[in-house]
């Protein structure tokens, strides 16, 4: 934090010393008061003048300063919120998938947002309070000491007491305030889950389940929210209570001396008002340290995301060309203890098109994902024209291969906007791919145009619709290599076979498809059919569901067509 703390010095500086200037004057109104109350003992008209311009000029200043303080502050405070969230949101995003799965996504809303909130509060805008505080206090000692040294001598020992038991008090909030943003990360988890099911509540009638859920989720967290404000009230009423008992101790020592003769009653008065600017400076101390020390946890968390620093990939590393083979030799892989993939061995070669078939779990979705790139925690190789996977960047194959997910992610925006990504792209291009996607026929049947925009996430396009304009989306990327990934799940079974002779017709195109059934008539369009179960691919040839999917591609052509 020190470092984001220090990115504008220069504001920092002249913000921080307009705050002590501003705390400096402000002590100065207990002589002030001072001098009014002597002036009316002594019936002096005169002075009392002067201590009350004095008085006039001490409001203007104030409310200059403290207006053009306000404004440096909140231009400085903005400034470092702005890099540190920018950077915190970047370093989300700067994760691998594997990393990025470490956390759920409420948890990283919950990062981004209150999370970030007390962060700053905490640690950076508070950095103007310290300085005022500690200036204040510091020269409220001072001017106590000027006034009568016997009475700073009570106070620094009653103040002292007074911290360490507002110190230890306050000590004990960091288990409530980690027990409350726990809770509220929970919280924002769970409706984020409810929220992401809507469609299967209502179909399903699961109301009331999930209305116990969020109300369970709910209880929890206005409990812990309610225990954190009952402790946080209680260091507050001991915060005020010490405070005034420092007063009473203080102005009745000081009365003393009044009425011994040894200080006038202005000088009482100025004691009065310097040690309500020792004692709210003190317990102000006390709550910022303690808000610190409750945040340490959410600050320790944000910094650890801030840390994650992923290979970084050059313009060199990055591979520009497939020239000849993608290989897999003896590739294993799991999410946890068990693998998903075991000793799966394929050579994938440039120009050639390839189906990879099999039930749900087999594993196809997770070895395209290898094929992306996505992990390096495998065992076994993955290689690129003889280049090791785990020697490239994350990003190293971003310029060469293009994908479809399952589920397909569209921004809000136009139909165009979603097939070109928000980029400049050319027209004529741009015409082709929704020509091979399937899109122009469905734009002109639904009255829709490239300019229609979509609800959150394509949420008024049907299934089918979204499928396409995420093919458009991959195909105009023009990369050498497409993995398509269900690709045509949500069409119809004609629709689907159209798209993908028009994608497999592509000359020189490398093509992995993954599918979880292939009719036989469609199998005479890939150059190899792969058949996975339960991670692996090199089976028995009886115990593939279709054993036409094991023959050379001429032969599995003439069985087709004579099956048809």
């Amino acid at each position: 934090m020190r470092d984001y703390i220090l990115t504008d010095k220069p504001m920092l500086m002249a913000t921080a010393l307009l705050t002590i200037l501003e705390a400096a004057i402000g002590i100065s109104l207990a002589f002030i008061l001072s001098g009014i109350v002597n002036s009316a003992i002594a019936k002096d008209t005169n002075q009392l003048k002067i201590y009350f311009l004095l008085s006039l000029a001490y409001i203007f200043v104030q409310y200059f300063l403290g207006r053009l303080n306000n404004y440096l502050k909140g231009n400085y405070v903005k400034n470092i919120e702005e890099r540190y969230r920018g950077q915190l949101f970047g370093s989300i995003f700067s994760q691998n998938i594997r990393q990025y799965h470490t956390r759920q996504q409420g948890e990283y809303l919950s990062l981004l947002t209150d999370d970030t909130d007390a962060v700053m509060e905490s640690y950076v805008s508070s950095i103007f309070s310290i300085a005022s505080t500690v200036t204040t206090a510091a020269l409220a000692i001072l001017s106590l000491i000027y006034i009568e040294y016997r009475i700073i001598l009570l106070s620094l020992v009653v103040g002292i007491v007074y911290m360490w038991i507002t110190g230890k008090l306050g000590g004990q909030l960091n288990v409530y305030k980690d027990q409350c943003y726990e809770a509220i990360h929970g919280h924002v988890v769970k409706i984020k889950e409810l929220l992401g099911g809507y469609e299967v509540v209502k179909s399903n009638n699961l109301g009331h389940f999930v209305r116990d859920s969020f109300d369970e989720s709910k209880e929890d967290v206005l409990e812990k929210k309610r225990i954190f404000a009952y402790q946080i009230s209680n260091l507050n009423l001991a915060n005020l209570l010490l405070g005034q008992g420092l007063i009473i101790c203080i102005l009745s020592a000081a009365s003393l001396l009044v009425i011994g003769g040894g200080l006038l009653v202005g000088d009482l008065v100025a004691i009065a008002q310097l040690l309500s600017s020792l004692i709210v400076p003190i317990a102000s101390l006390n709550d910022i340290l303690n808000e610190r020390r409750a945040s340490k946890n959410l600050l320790k968390n944000q910094l650890d995301l801030l840390r994650t620093s992923p290979k970084e990939v050059t313009i060199e590393e990055k591979i520009r060309a497939f020239q000849k083979e993608i290989t897999l030799r003896d590739l294993s892989f799991g999410y946890g203890e068990d693998n998903v993939l075991k000793q799966v061995n394929l050579t994938f070669e440039k120009g050639k098109k390839y189906a990879i078939v099999g039930e749900s779990g087999s594993g196809k979705s997770t070895l395209c994902k290898l094929l992306l790139n996505y992990y390096d925690d495998y065992e076994g190789s993955i290689a690129i024209d003889g280049q090791e996977y785990r020697s490239l960047g994350e990003n190293a194959l971003s310029d060469l291969v293009s994908t479809t997910q399952q589920e397909i992610f569209l921004f809000d925006g136009s139909i165009k906007e979603n097939i070109t990504l928000f980029r400049d792209v050319d027209p004529l291009r741009l015409t082709e791919v929704i020509q091979q996607s399937g899109l122009e026929r469905v734009l002109s049947k639904e009255n829709l145009t490239l300019e229609t925009e979509i609800q959150e996430n394509g949420n008024s396009l049907s299934g089918g619709e979204r499928q396409r304009i995420a093919i458009a989306r991959m195909l105009l990327r023009g990369t050498g290599i497409l993995i398509l990934d269900e690709a045509t799940s949500a069409l119809d079974a004609g629709t689907a076979g159209c798209i993908m002779n028009e994608i497999l017709q592509i000359p020189g195109l490398t093509c992995i498809v993954v599918t979880h059934k292939l009719k036989q008539e469609n199998a005479e369009l890939y150059d190899e059919v792969i058949q996975m179960r339960g991670g692996r691919t090199e089976l028995p040839k009886d115990t593939l569901e279709n054993p036409i999917y094991a023959l050379p591609k001429k032969t599995r052509a003439g069985m087709a067509a004579t099956l048809a």
